[in-house]
């Protein structure tokens, strides 16, 4: 499942990541070879979170869609393209990583004329990032250097490559990246704008809460 750039929702000093409001996740559906023209019926079994800005409470079903399949020589047409605009892109160069202590820095190349609006990386791997502490954005360049607080126990995995989502903005808009062990400078201009910690959010109807990226505990599929 692909899932689009999420938010923050932090309680009781545990942080979430969340989507308020109509949003889709791309699921990638193979059809056999041999398929003959007609429609397909498909389900998923999903979980999720519903939460307000105190509380979440888990939730489950079976999602159900059709896929018409399309005779040779025929276009079948599904309006997905809402949906993929909202996708983080993924990141052209390879970024590097160094573990130091009780941090993480992380280089991640990103033309120094790419506005950043109050940015947060949303770490994939469980356990590996301290999720609710504050995050440090520094630019070198065309480098941009991300610092996170690891977790304070001794569990605290040690990995050989991690990956994730960077915001970029309040719109939505993110790159995913692939970070390998490496070199990452020191120092660099704060990033204006970035969030010293991550606030919860005010009070909302319903969000579902997609765990796609470690902060969470459950997964929430939606075929569209």
């Amino acid at each position: 499942p692909r899932y689009p750039v999420p938010e923050k929702l932090t309680i009781s000093g545990l942080m979430n990541h969340v989507y308020n409001g109509a949003f889709g996740v791309v699921v990638p559906l193979t059809i056999a070879r041999d398929a003959q023209p007609g429609v397909m019926d498909i389900a998923v079994k999903a979980q999720w979170l519903a939460c307000t800005d105190e509380i979440c409470v888990p939730e489950s079903g079976e999602l159900k869609a059709t896929v018409r399949i399309a005779a040779n020589g025929q276009d079948e047409s599904y309006d997905i393209d809402r949906w993929l605009r909202h996708l983080p892109a993924p990141l052209d160069a390879p970024a590097q990583f160094a573990m130091s202590g009780n941090t993480i820095r992380l280089g991640i190349p990103l033309p120094a004329s790419v506005k950043l609006a109050d940015p947060h990386f949303f770490i994939a791997e469980d356990k590996v990032a301290a999720y609710a502490t504050p995050q440090e954005f520094r630019r070198k360049g065309d480098l941009l250097v991300v610092t996170l607080q690891r977790p304070q126990f001794a569990a605290a995995p040690q990995v050989p490559r991690f990956s994730g989502v960077l915001r970029l903005d309040g719109e939505g808009n993110g790159i995913a990246i692939r970070a390998e062990p490496g070199t990452v400078p020191q120092g660099g201009e704060p990033v204006a704008g970035a969030e010293p910690a991550a606030p919860a959010l005010p009070a909302l109807p319903l969000l579902l809460l997609g765990a796609l990226l470690g902060g969470a505990t459950a997964l929430n599929f939606v075929l569209y």
